[in-house]
């Protein structure tokens, strides 16, 4: 195991008070991230024999040693542990396939658990974790737009291919495409070149970002809408989250805010079907994304509605907001359309023939309404003036009676006066 490693365990266990502290720590952030921390630092504990205060000691005493072997002891650890767990296969699907981002969860852990202790641990450069993770990082390409067409394609449903076409569209992470509300892209839905923007606070960095979409996203999340409806049972709701839950599986509300974790699963499955499985991944649309408009935008623009950190100074000055952003957006919008202009044409084609279809049942329904509308007021005016005529006919008759009466009464005063 190494001399510092048999050292601390020589030791013996110490007090609680690094795993009361770790607790506590836990407490401070979601129920789902601390979950996962503590079952990964739990795993990673077992496998190097070290309980928690033990690990500790490790940790005190690598970053406190003289040669760069002993201080390189954790980084090494957790690349022998990573490594380990890449080979055992225990990953849910068997298969012992992780990527970037398991790996860079099982680190951040560790190097959680040890911060929360105050002891501050980095990734050495010169580590093989260093490049463990550069390794898997970089595996990842940029898609080409023909992958991302086919990608697209082969969703078997509206939502996930509207998913897709947003991520290209925005390059926001999984993270952030789940907090998407119909509120956010109402507007972009009902303008009528199909472009929109809106506003929204990064779950990650937890910085505004401003990302805009175009009529290729449009297209498709109209399409969801009408589905989402029907599933609703009613006409969507600004709060309605745009990538929900579905299923109806113990333990999720249907139509919550669906799991980052998840969208990212549902996603890679479509890609794996077209054997592009640890080529490109949901995260990859953020490659194509940035890499696309960079050759016509400027960079901090580009951060700007990423809700990326703007490096230089500049970052202090930059106050663009959506209506900034959104006609630079719409001149580079050709750098990221993955359909032809005839395939295009096509789609909008369908979606107003739907359009048209719908106005069309809707006008014979409108006209349905004003038929009997029209009969009932018929009715109705009918009776009216059957009423006036019937009243005007004893009018007519008290008004003739009453002469009659006048005539005989001035009859009668006349022979009076005379006789």
């Amino acid at each position: 195991m190494g001399a510092i490693t048999d050292r601390v365990r020589a030791n013996g266990r110490g007090s609680d008070y690094t795993a009361e502290k770790w607790e506590s720590a836990l407490e401070r952030i979601s129920p789902k991230t601390a979950a996962a921390y503590e079952k990964e630092l739990q795993a990673f504990s077992e496998w190097i024999g070290l309980n928690l205060d033990e690990l500790y000691k490790l940790g005190i005493e690598s970053t406190q040693a003289d040669n760069i072997v002993d201080r390189l002891i954790v980084n090494d650890k957790i690349t022998e542990y990573l490594t380990h767990v890449k080979e055992s296969k225990t990953n849910k699907k068997g298969d012992g396939t992780y990527g970037y981002g398991k790996m860079k969860d099982i680190k951040c852990s560790i190097f959680k658990f040890f911060s929360v202790n105050g002891i501050i641990m980095k990734v050495e450069k010169s580590s093989e974790l260093s490049k463990m993770l550069k390794r898997n990082e970089t595996d990842l390409r940029k898609p080409t737009k023909e992958e991302i067409k086919n990608l697209i394609s082969v969703c078997p449903n509206y939502r996930l291919k509207a998913v897709i076409a947003l991520g290209k569209d925005t390059g926001l992470r999984c993270s952030d495409l789940i907090q998407v509300q119909y509120r956010h892209v109402k507007e972009g839905l009902e303008s009528p070149d199909g472009f929109g923007g809106f506003v929204l606070r990064t779950q990650k960095t937890e910085k505004r970002c401003f990302p805009c979409f175009g009529p290729e996203s449009t297209y498709y999340l109209k399409a969801w809408v009408k589905d989402y409806e029907k599933l609703l049972g009613r006409k969507i709701d600004d709060s309605d989250y745009m990538f929900p839950v579905i299923s109806e599986k113990a333990g999720s509300e249907r139509f919550s805010q669906l799991d980052a974790g998840t969208l990212s699963q549902i996603c890679n499955a479509q890609i794996e079907k077209l054997g592009l499985k640890s080529k490109i991944s949901i995260q990859s649309l953020r490659y194509f994304y940035q890499s696309q408009l960079e050759t016509q935008l400027n960079k901090n623009l580009i951060l700007k509605m990423q809700g990326k950190t703007i490096g230089d100074s500049s970052g202090a000055y930059s106050k663009h907001e959506i209506p900034d952003l959104l006609p630079l957006y719409k001149q580079a919008y050709h750098l990221l359309t993955v359909e032809s202009g005839e395939e295009t044409q096509r789609a909008e084609l369908e979606s107003l023939r739907v359009e048209v279809n719908r106005l069309k049942m809707q006008n014979r329904s409108l006209e349905h309404r004003y038929s009997n509308l029209k009969f009932h007021y018929s009715e109705l005016v009918n009776d009216e003036e059957k009423g006036e005529n019937e009243e005007k006919g004893e009018t007519d008759e008290i008004i003739t009676i009453s002469k009659i009466e006048l005539d005989k009464l001035i009859e009668e005063a006349l022979s009076r006066k005379l006789g």
